[in-house]
């Protein structure tokens, strides 16, 4: 089976942020999601911009954006405007939310305003105007109908996602039994709206470091590790595979996490720290992430095919970003070979 590969970034210092961007691009990466999360990071849509202009074949968009800080004619018009700069490369993904409503005092949005913000947006593209919390709303200008990704992690988000979106993002972890029962869930959604799954474009939201050896790797992808585990938890843990001798584990991760310092390069130590001081670095690694030294990694990708993880949207946090990027690009791809798919030079 071929595998894609996908990056997410957070909006950093325009010059590293865009070395990080020309470097993905370099390797063939199809998709760069960029994190939208405003007290924490730089503007996303700004940010979109730059990766815009100085990238050729990536697709680009947000990943993923909530209902809650954006109104979606304000969204749609954002994403149509990156979409018209990068010539017809722009996705839009989104999510019910997690650090931006968090940390403005705000809860995450309900799956019904999820629903409801989605055929906003769709119908605004389609028609130039829809209804939106009981008023209505217009967009007059765009002339390309942009791609809505709808991300997901417990049953209920993941069976929306699957029934509303043009693509679906699974954030429940990648071992074996989660994968196979979250890709089930996602086409019981597709078959509510008359689909299948093979008519959406599914991915997997993985955790990922890359280093020239395998501890190195492990050690770097606790921030993006925790930092995941966080925003998949925080809902509680029920239902979501936990086992029982971790269950209080988890939940004491939960609440010493920090949601000001999400997934920050330079987070607080603490968060780092948290998984190895609950003993659950090894559970949630397996669980959740990609990360080792370029044998690992590509034995790692070639497990998750099997299992039928083959879109692979690896949230890259490590300190070094270039230099993980470059070890997937020039020793784990080459392993890889012919089951990895790159994104075509333009």
């Amino acid at each position: 089976m071929t595998t894609r590969f996908g990056f997410l970034f957070m909006p950093a210092p325009p010059q590293e942020y865009i070395s990080w961007i020309k470097e993905a691009d370099a390797i063939g990466a199809e998709k760069i999601g960029i994190g939208d999360s405003q007290s924490l990071y730089r503007d996303v849509y700004v940010a979109l911009a730059l990766a815009a202009v100085n990238s050729k074949r990536i697709q680009i968009g947000p990943r993923v954006t909530n209902p809650i800080t954006r109104h979606p004619a304000v969204s749609a018009s954002a994403i149509a405007s990156i979409d018209e700069l990068s010539d017809g490369r722009a996705f839009f993904a989104i999510g019910t939310g997690h650090s931006a409503p968090l940390n403005i005092g705000m809860k995450p949005a309900k799956l019904a305003d999820l629903r409801e913000y989605v055929e906003c947006m769709r119908t605004l593209f389609k028609k130039g105007e829809a209804t939106y919390k009981g008023a209505t709303v217009r967009l007059t200008w765009p002339k390309r109908y942009v791609p809505i990704y709808v991300a997901g992690s417990g049953p209920k988000a993941l069976r929306l996602a699957g029934e509303i979106g043009d693509g679906v993002i699974i954030g429940c972890g990648i071992s074996r039994s989660v994968a196979q029962e979250a890709l089930s869930i996602v086409q019981e959604g597709a078959r509510a709206s008359g689909r299948e799954l093979k008519d959406l474009d599914v991915w997997f939201y993985i955790p990922s470091a890359f280093a020239e050896d395998t501890a190195t790797a492990q050690l770097e992808v606790r921030g993006s590790v925790v930092s995941g585990s966080h925003a998949f938890f925080y809902a509680g843990i029920q239902g979501r595979g936990v086992p029982k001798h971790l269950e209080d584990k988890v939940r004491q991760l939960v609440e010493s996490y920090r949601v000001d310092q999400h997934i920050r390069p330079n987070q607080s130590q603490d968060n780092y720290d948290l998984i190895d001081k609950l003993g659950l670095r090894e559970y949630l690694v397996d669980r959740f992430a990609i990360a080792g030294g370029p044998k690992d990694a590509a034995q790692r990708v070639r497990d998750l095919a099997s299992w039928g993880v083959t879109n692979i949207w690896m949230s890259l946090h490590a300190p070094d970003k270039v230099r993980s990027v470059r070890v997937f690009g020039q020793n784990v791809l080459p392993l890889l070979g012919d089951q990895v798919r790159v994104a075509p030079k333009a």
